[in-house]
């Protein structure tokens, strides 16, 4: 009896392991906007996110950003992009796959510019709205993070119940 008991445990833990395992990765998905859909009134949608700069100089951090609507323009310093931010900029898989302590992604917005020639780390730039190729925004999938929650308790439900056949085969005495 004991050894029954400790075979289920052993199983339970095995599948309480699989889905702590599984769950401790969440997905984002890039969305990818021209400028002109985020119009000169609605740069306030940046607020509050990390702007990274992609340009054919380099990549860079806009530090202390700000949009002036008066004169339509972004402003900001260009920094160095810190090694938090880089989940978005290295993914060469296209899994779009982050770990809860990463979540930091979803703050992002890449921004894609020409922004000259001159710029290095610690310039001063300023952006007219038409200068920008495109925006990409990082923001959570929920989809895909549902899609991945009901798999992997359909999938660790399966587990469990073929554990317990395992110990306990119903048809033994046939």
């Amino acid at each position: 009896m004991k050894s029954k008991l400790s075979n289920i445990s052993v199983g339970y833990m095995f599948a309480l392991l699989c889905l702590v395992f599984f769950q401790s990765c969440t997905y984002y998905k890039p969305i990818q906007k021209s400028a002109t859909e985020v119009a000169a009134g609605k740069f306030r949608a940046l607020a509050g996110k990390e702007i990274i700069v992609h340009s054919k100089q380099g990549i860079y951090l806009l530090e202390n950003f700000s949009f002036d609507s008066t004169i339509d323009q972004i402003s900001g310093t260009l920094g160095k992009v810190p090694p938090q931010h880089l989940k978005y900029i290295n993914e060469n898989n296209n899994k779009y796959r982050y770990k809860k302590k990463e979540d930091i992604v979803l703050k992002e917005v890449h921004l894609f510019s020409d922004i000259g020639v001159d710029t290095l780390v610690g310039s001063d730039i300023k952006i007219n709205p038409d200068k920008i190729d495109q925006l990409i925004f990082i923001q959570k999938d929920k989809a895909k993070n549902t899609m991945t929650a009901i798999g992997l308790g359909v999938a660790g439900s399966m587990l469990i119940i073929l554990v317990f056949l395992l110990i306990n085969p119903p048809f033994t005495g046939l």
